[in-house]
């Protein structure tokens, strides 16, 4: 077991007690141990250095936390007190029982090692032949796909120094990347830390970025392939108004003070503090002012004057009025960086363009205070202007000499957009010789490359790295289907023909005209054949075993996305200007709905989302069909959206409307047609809302409700316990679109516990602090019609983040322990007992049972982002949790392993019942990683919905990036593999025919034959 010397420069040498176990007795410890490190995956194998070893045998490996970490097969000292193999618990198991059969009596011990040493061999290499699970790479995307995304550019700059030209950005989430100029495709891809921004990047030699909060990090990058060349970090005074600066080798740090500016200097690639220095600006101790860096020169504008200095010499600053340059005095002066060496002033209708001299800024052009202005790099002396004009589909792209403030013909440009875009903004430029690019930037979070002059070579969608809600709509069916659902429809109204016998005389007329005109279209080669490049809306009809769906996702850039779920490609887009998500405490929220579904032909399918206005702050509600992407209505509400619920049942035109709650709490019909059904339905509504930052809940009531208005009307309020920090984390209800199939869970005895099942059962997370606990961590399930607390539990020294699962009659929740420094997940399982108080519809109104609670924690060896239940269409599949980690995998969890039914002991019974034993800590298994070796960065919710297969749950994960994937929890138990041998199949079959046939000949002739006997 000793290593080679190539082996040992990869080897850390520790020093730690290592323990073996020996039937059943704990021997002492070893000298030291080596852990040898293998393909970055960390697999030790322990080489023990002590020779006292006692007997021979199966030892299991322990650390001094008495982990186990391996298995070794053990020879006494007939053998030298060797390590014979070293493996696994199955490899371990299986050498330790040849050890003992090929050992015989003691006395025969040199016998003994001889014939264990060569059957110990031979198995140590028979275990690098055992079987095992894998994905072939022919399956990769098959059933998956994933789209990687970066955001919202806030810098970005090209690189045409090094050997391949790339567009460098730094993003809005905190991510650096590096973009193909050709395609757009992200070439190399840097997620930073979380919760923080890049603050100011640099391109020269390498790549240099700023991020951070408090503490501050500077690194540079390979700009070839994105990997850390160098980092360092500092913790400076942080401000709004602070400005960063790259220059000769140094990183400069500008914050404005009271009355002073001061200038921090670094040695950019050792961190090394030059020293910094105030320099007196009387102007920012009140006032309107702005401050902006030119290269290494800072310059300032008040109302009334410029005012800058040099960086590196660190001189007072100098002073010029605004008049000298016939500009008047502005309230509320902007200042923008331009370039390397110039800079714009923006005032009221206008902004003028400077060019920074060794004697001040130098007036060279203007332009409208809306336009966006740019300069290239490496003394190409041009400037980019763009134009946005919101009343048609084009941008005006012209440009200007720096050293003539003329604009240059030869560069300007019109760009033809095909339909509606937001304002953009240039963020990088570039010109070589004589061809010019740049980068687009729009408010809608695309990213655009133009060729200047010419046109946009292609378009990134970054809105979708900011997705909030997403709804999985099933697919309309064909045209025929459409036609035969008509024909033996229950609506006679819906063809406009008359009821009784000529009504039914005159669907099936229409119907078969359908059929013939499919027939006649499709042997005539009319219909053409979807594409294999992507899905066209012919395609997008439903398949049979409901797969193919069409996802929605809603952005907080302010756009609406239509997905085909198969390969991921974009069908259609919405551009909802003014639209602003909504706030759950510092979580935005946009409801999204599915107001009618695309299985009642011929009615259209309708989907609505409600935000606010970004201006007035009042709701807004936009109407869309969900296949074609077409807006129906865009509606301003008047009022501040409080809670938002949705009609239990539908109209006659299988309509679901909406119930909304104002913060005056007046009560409004969306759309405004569903008033009446609304008010039909009035008696057995109910609503809860919340006020988070009261800790405050409460339950309306609509019985009060008259023909012709709906009314609210409070029947209980919770009050959360306050503290000092409180803070409600998760407010989670059930998935109303659930099915429980099974309403109990068989025991041992053939009894059964029932199960409690409350919709309207509500699970509320709250975090206080407290002197002697620091953070405690408070549950409570609440009933969300009558609000009582059904159960509750407290975890001291606990606090967020929080994830919460509430689904069937279970809740699984992720908190962090303080005092362990650790991820623990709690599990509650709730039943009435054996014997159920109604077996007819559950009604929280005459419902008072207590539930039995079983309750149980576990230990997760990972922090936890988000997780979801799996959902499929009748409820019999098992349970599974999709759980994303922050290391990019996503992993499916059986709900098995949280049961909180769980025993420490495992008896008879629980075996029986398929109960496994309880173990603290939760495993992680490679093979429940569903995304192998796909990361996903940020992720921030994931979105379940069931397929037309009972056995095959459809799922969505969402964040930075876009990952979709099938799983079938219990297996595809319903669908055939995908090599299954159908020639094998058809053969045995065929064969099967041919035989009884020819059995069946055989046998009337031998009967025959004895007949005439």
């Amino acid at each position: 077991m000793e290593s080679t010397p190539g082996q040992r420069q990869h080897q850390q040498s520790v020093q730690t007690r290592l323990f073996y176990r020996e039937n059943s007795q704990l021997y002492g410890s070893t000298a030291g141990a080596e852990i040898a490190t293998r393909n970055q995956h960390h697999n030790i194998i322990p080489a023990l250095k002590s020779s006292s070893i006692v007997g021979s045998g199966k030892s299991e490996l322990r650390d001094e936390s008495h982990r186990s970490i391996g298995f070794a097969v053990l020879c006494g000292p007939a053998c030298g007190s060797r390590i014979v193999v070293v493996g696994g618990p199955l490899i371990g198991l299986i050498a330790g029982m040849a050890l003992t059969v090929a050992s015989g009596p003691v006395s025969k011990s040199s016998d003994m090692c001889s014939k264990g040493y060569y059957i110990l061999w031979t198995l140590f290499f028979l275990q690098f032949f055992t079987c095992v699970s894998c994905l072939f790479e022919d399956q990769i995307g098959k059933f998956d796909w994933r789209q990687r995304y970066i955001g919202k550019i806030r810098f970005a700059a090209f690189d045409a120094v090094s050997g391949t030209r790339k567009i460098l950005v730094a993003t809005e989430q905190n991510v650096l990347a590096a973009l193909h100029p050709k395609s757009g495709n992200i070439l190399w891809q840097q997620v930073l830390e979380k919760d923080e921004s890049v603050q100011h990047m640099h391109v020269g030699k390498e790549l240099v970025s700023v991020s951070g909060g408090p503490r501050v990090h500077v690194r540079a990058w390979d700009k070839t392939n994105g990997l850390l060349a160098w980092e360092w970090s500092l913790s400076q005074q942080q401000s709004a108004r602070a400005r960063w600066a790259v220059d000769k080798g140094r990183l400069y740090h500008v914050v404005p003070l009271d009355g002073q500016l001061e200038v921090s200097a670094f040695s950019l690639e050792s961190g090394f503090d030059l020293g910094s220095r105030r320099l007196a600006a009387p102007w920012t101790a009140g006032g309107a002012y702005d401050c902006v860096l030119v290269g290494a020169t800072v310059v300032c504008v008040t109302q009334h004057s410029f005012y800058w200095t040099s960086l590196a010499d660190g001189g007072a600053f100098a002073e010029v009025p605004l008049a000298s340059f016939d500009l008047t005095p502005a309230a509320v002066p902007v200042l923008s960086g331009v370039g390397e060496l110039a800079f714009s002033l923006r005032l009221p209708g206008k902004q003028t363009v400077f060019l920074m001299g060794d004697k001040g800024p130098r007036a060279i052009h203007e332009a409208s205070a809306t336009a966006s202005l740019l300069a290239t790099p490496f003394d190409s002396n041009i400037m980019f202007k763009l134009e946005n004009k919101p009343d048609s589909s084009a941008l005006q792209v012209s440009a200007v000499s720096l050293n003539t403030g003329v604009e240059v013909d030869e560069y300007s440009s019109t760009l033809i957009l095909g339909s509606k875009f937001s304002p953009c903004t240039l963020t990088a430029a570039i010109c070589i010789k004589d061809e010019c690019a740049a980068v687009l930037s729009g408010d809608d979070h695309t990213i655009s490359f133009v060729n200047i002059p010419g046109q946009i070579t292609w378009t990134r969608e970054e809105a979708l790295a900011s997705i909030i809600s997403t709804e999985i709509i099933d697919l309309p069916v064909s045209d025929l289907d459409a036609a035969i659902e008509s024909e033996f429809g229950s609506k006679q109204e819906d063809l406009g023909v008359a009821t009784g016998i000529v009504g039914m005389v005159m669907r099936r007329l229409t119907s078969q005209v359908m059929q013939i005109k499919v027939l006649a279209q499709t042997v005539l080669g009319l219909v053409q054949p979807a594409s294999s490049s992507g899905p066209s809306r012919a395609s997008l009809i439903r398949d049979t075993f409901g797969l193919h769906k069409m996802i929605v996702a809603v952005t907080s850039a302010g756009k609406a996305f239509g997905i085909d779920n198969l390969r991921g490609e974009l069908i259609w887009q919405i551009q909802l200007p003014r639209f602003a998500p909504l706030h759950v405490g510092k979580s935005p929220v946009v409801p999204l709905y599915v107001l009618r579904t695309t299985s009642h032909v011929p009615f259209t399918p309708l989907c609505a989302i409600l935000g606010k206005d970004r201006l007035t702050g009042e709701g807004l509600a936009v109407a869309f069909e969900p296949i074609k992407g077409l807006v129906l209505s865009s509606d301003a509400l008047g009022y501040k959206v409080q809670q938002v619920m949705q009609l239990p049942h539908p109209d006659d035109e299988f309509l679901r409307g909406l119930v909304v709650l104002d913060d005056q709490l007046k009560v409004h019909a969306y759309p405004p047609e569903s008033k009446a059904n609304a008010i039909k339905q009035a008696a057995s509504l109910y609503m809860f809302t919340t006020w988070p930052a009261k800790g405050t809940f409460a339950g309306f009531s609509f019985a009060h409700s008259t023909k012709q208005d709906l009314v609210a009307t409070k029947v209980w309020e919770l009050q959360l316990p306050d503290g000092p920090d409180r803070e409600v984390v998760a407010v989670v209800g059930k998935n109303p679109t659930e099915r429980v199939n099974s309403q109990g869970r068989v025991l041992a005895d053939r009894s059964v516990m029932y199960k409690y099942i409350n919709p309207n059962l509500i699970a509320i997370i709250s975090q206080v602090s407290d002197s002697s606990h620091k953070y405690i961590l408070n549950m409570y399930l609440v009933d969300g019609v009558s609000g009582a607390v059904v159960h509750s539990a407290t975890h001291k020294r606990a606090r967020a983040p929080v994830n919460v699962v509430h689904s069937e009659n279970w809740l699984v929740y992720s908190y962090f322990n303080e005092k362990m420094r650790r991820t623990e997940l709690a599990s509650f399982e709730l039943y009435e007992g054996k014997s159920r108080s109604n077996t007819t519809a559950f009604s929280s109104k005459s419902n008072s049972v207590r539930p039995l609670v079983e309750q149980q924690a576990y230990i997760f060896p990972s922090t936890v982002d988000t997780m979801k239940e799996t959902i499929t269409e009748k409820g019999i599949t098992s349970k599974h949790l999709i759980m994303a980690l922050p290391n990019g995998n996503i992993l499916e969890l059986p709900w098995m392993f949280v049961d909180p039914r769980r025993p420490t002991v495992q008896t008879g019974e629980m075996r029986d019942e398929g109960v496994i034993p309880y173990t603290p800590e939760l495993p992680i298994p490679p093979d429940a990683i569903i995304n192998y070796n796909q990361t996903v960065n940020r992720v921030r919710g994931i979105h379940t919905a069931p397929s037309g297969l009972e056995s095959t749950c459809l799922v969505l994960v969402y964040g930075l990036d876009l990952f979709y994937i099938r799983v079938a929890p219990s297996k595809a138990f319903d669908l055939l593999k995908d090599d299954f041998d159908h020639f094998l199949i058809a053969a045995v079959l065929l064969g099967l025919v041919i035989a009884s046939y020819v059995t069946k000949k055989l046998a009337a002739r031998k009967a025959r034959n004895q007949a005439w006997k």
